[in-house]
């Protein structure tokens, strides 16, 4: 009796040292590889640890662990550390029975399969899972998770939920995004959660499943107040491409290519079916910062052909909805000053990238504006985008009382440098005393007159306009006291000094007409083209007026008009001395200076005349 007593004792000695060194084993050197290294191989990943031990507390740690996908996709991860509270003899059994598990700086890389082969014993769709799930520090596709909380419970028969999901998503101490929510898995992924992130931040997760024009798209946004809500929805089947995903975002205040936005709103809806995806964003609504100018758009994205049909209206200044659209491209109106915004129309057809995608129309109207220093009112434009350029089909609008009518184009339209334009531009019935030049006079109102224009121009939008300006036009001015405007009262003056008395008899109505010709910008005006009729003096020249300021014009001048009896006397008794009446005039148009051709001065005295230059 007492020999079987110690052979007990000792037995049951044997088998707790056993079990002590066995444990000290498993929790120093760990489980050997060959007990669990088959049975970490699913459907769609397989999983491999360096090293798994047992801790004292009855969890089990898991170090250098690698997942990786099966078949033929790219999808890895990696895990320097897993904690889990798990049945180790349920595991060894391949029934795994887990309350939580804690991951510690994972990160995950490529792309995991969609659609599960089915295996013959039922694989992990026979697990049962009701455990907490805690990720520390992780990265996904360059994201990073700070930490993410949630409740995990499968069943072979009701699939997967992912419940009580809260996290911190973002660079740590820097910016930082909140998500909350839930994730049911069946047949498919049903997703239902809120969050107040960047999603700029998803940018590499975009790009890993094949979404690079998504991603393209929203870094065109930035956030530099605050992450806008958002509250998402979506469908995603398991078992083929097929997907639907829609979000509500709201932003007080965001950036979309450097423009300004205030109180954005808009429904995001991206679905995908076989090999076409698209991202239909509608309602989209905004304020452009500081202002009441409102953008409201519905984008419809071709991710495949990286096209985006565009529809809506917007008051925001012209040259910030340019700059939005592309870049730089806002230089096209870089001499046009828009006051008051009416409305912009647009819809058509964007290009992400593809110039040669793009033809997009714009129905502007502007109630005022300013073009080279010029104002325009009740504008109206209707503009395309498309073949690489602008353009302006259509502008019409009320220039100082007349009626303004042209076209335009600019091209190549995605071109940094060297851009060109065209505007054939014809101008009728405009009060003449209005323009700037004139209405700076003193006496503008009692000039009056109507001047008629029309011009055909082409040149150079950037540096060196002035010097590419070609082209040809026509000016014409009516009923106009041409003699008090700035550049020819040095002429009455001339004629005065050279004449006494005879600017008492310049101050009648008269009329100018002039065929042109643009050349290198130049203003040329060939032989005789010049022809100004008036009461008391008629006057043919011919010259050139450079757009920097220079002037360079000879002209004869005829006392009395031909048509009247008196004008016909006049130039036969004064055509002895003609000479007397070729002019010159020179300088510049801030400071003309006019003078007699011929003729000495000698001359001049024998007949009771004088002769002085005039500079105004």
């Amino acid at each position: 009796m007492r020999r079987t007593v110690i052979n007990t004792f000792v037995c049951v000695a044997a088998l707790t040292a056993a079990a002590a060194i066995a444990v000290c084993w498993l929790a120093t050197i760990g489980i050997p590889r060959s007990l669990y290294q088959d049975r970490l191989q699913f459907d769609r990943f397989s999983v491999d640890a360096k090293k798994i031990t047992l801790r004292l507390d009855g969890g089990m740690t898991a170090r250098d662990v690698h997942v990786t996908a099966a078949e033929s996709a790219s999808g890895s991860i990696r895990i320097p550390r897993v904690d889990a509270d798990v049945d180790i003899v349920a595991l060894l059994r391949r029934k795994i029975s887990v309350t939580q598990v804690v991951v510690q700086g994972a990160e995950l890389t490529g792309s995991f399969p969609r659609r599960p082969r089915q295996s013959a014993d039922g694989g992990a769709s026979a697990i049962s899972l009701d455990l907490a799930l805690q990720l520390q520090d992780c990265r996904l596709h360059g994201l990073r998770i700070p930490r993410l909380a949630a409740r995990i419970v499968h069943d072979p028969e009701h699939g997967t939920r992912i419940s009580e999901i809260e996290g911190v998503l973002g660079e740590a101490d820097t910016d930082t995004h909140n998500i909350a929510g839930h994730v049911t898995i069946a047949d498919g992924i049903v997703l239902t959660f809120s969050t107040q992130m960047d999603p700029n931040v998803l940018s590499g997760a975009f790009a890993a499943y094949g979404l690079v024009t998504v991603a393209q798209e929203i870094a065109r946004l930035q956030f530099p107040a605050a992450a806008p809500a958002c509250t998402v929805e979506g469908r995603i089947s398991m078992h083929s491409p097929v997907a639907r995903v829609q979000i509500q975002v709201d932003a007080p205040s965001c950036r979309y290519n450097d423009v300004p936005l205030h109180d954005l709103s808009g429904e995001v809806l991206w679905e995908r079916d076989g090999g076409q995806s698209s991202l239909d964003i509608s309602k989209l609504k905004a304020r452009y910062a500081g202002t009441d100018r409102t953008l409201a758009l519905d984008l419809a994205f071709d991710l495949d052909a990286s096209t985006v049909s565009v529809s809506g209206r917007s008051t925001l200044p012209p040259d910030r909805l340019l700059h939005g659209v592309s870049p730089g491209l806002e230089r096209i109106i870089a001499d046009v000053t828009v006051h008051d915004v009416t409305e912009i129309q647009v819809h058509g057809t964007y290009g992400i990238h593809r110039p040669d995608a793009t033809e997009l129309n714009l129905q502007i109207r502007v109630e005022r504006l300013t073009w080279l220093d010029h104002d325009i009112e009740s504008a109206m434009l209707d503009v395309a985008l498309c073949d690489e350029m602008v353009q302006v089909n259509r502008v019409s609008g009320v220039f100082y009382g007349g009626d303004l009518r042209g076209t335009a184009s600019v091209r190549p339209l995605w071109e940094a440098r060297d851009w060109r334009y065209r505007a054939a531009v014809s101008i009728r019935n405009t009060d003449f005393s209005r323009l700037p030049v004139i209405l700076a006079q003193d006496n503008a109102d009692e000039i009056g007159g109507r001047l008629h224009t029309s011009f055909d121009v082409q040149g150079d939008v950037y540096a060196g306009a002035i010097a590419s300006l070609n082209g040809f036009g026509q000016v014409e001015v009516d009923e106009a006291k041409l003699f008090e405007i700035p550049i020819l009262s040095g002429l009455t003056n001339l004629l005065s000094n050279t004449i006494p008395g005879y600017n008492q008899v310049m101050q009648g109505s008269g009329t100018v007409s002039a065929p042109f010709v643009l050349h290198e910008g130049k203003v040329i005006f060939e032989k005789n083209a010049i022809g100004l009729e008036g009461s008391v003096l008629s006057l043919r020249a011919e010259g050139y007026y450079a757009l920097d300021g220079a002037l360079d014009f000879t002209g004869r001048a005829t006392l009395l008009n031909r048509d009247s009896v008196l004008g016909n006397i006049a130039q036969a008794i004064t055509y002895p001395v003609g000479k007397l009446f070729e002019i010159r005039l020179l300088g510049t148009r801030d400071a003309p200076e006019w003078s007699l051709n011929t003729l000495p001065t000698g001359m001049l005295k024998k007949l009771g005349l004088r002769r002085k230059k005039i500079t105004p």
